[in-house]
């Protein structure tokens, strides 16, 4: 894009989702919109990602969007659960010397529970996955919620 975000304001977002679907939408919307998109489908992309990135010397995204929940892994795999994916990224920013990435957990479900683990983890918000029919409403509220992360943690 060739373009620094201003202070407060995203340009290059993480998303973070096992769900091809999900990936796909958000990264056709935010694409749409002129944000970089970085997207990865687990921990092991994400660390491989900011390895790369801190490698050649490019930015770190400016926020993250990270899915809560993963399916069950396949035989021989660890679990991944966003929230650790949100802590892991906290110690990977700190590790490279890199100035945090406020991140935004993302579910299809979202409890009280899930909300505590979130924040706990170090999420600036919490949404939750737009149905189908629901998307045109609920981009405007997610695009509000990277603003709001970006510019708090600015």
């Amino acid at each position: 894009m060739g373009m620094e975000p201003e202070r407060g304001r995203a340009r290059r977002v993480l998303v973070v989702d096992d769900e091809l679907s999900d990936r796909s939408w958000l990264i056709d919307k935010l694409e749409s919109w002129g944000f970089g998109v970085y997207p990865c489908e687990s921990w092991t992309a994400v660390t491989h990602l900011l390895f790369q990135l801190h490698k050649a010397n490019l930015p770190f995204p400016d926020v993250a969007l990270i899915d809560t929940h993963f399916k069950k892994p396949e035989l021989g795999q660890a679990a991944e659960e966003g929230y650790h994916i949100i802590a892991g990224l906290k110690k990977h920013c700190v590790h490279y010397q890199r100035p945090r990435i406020p991140c935004i957990g993302f579910t299809m479900k979202l409890e009280v529970l899930d909300r505590e683990r979130m924040f706990e983890a170090g999420a600036e918000d919490c949404i939750t996955k737009p149905e189908m029919e629901d998307r045109r409403i609920a981009f405007p509220r997610l695009l509000n919620c990277i603003e709001k992360a970006v510019y708090v943690a600015a």
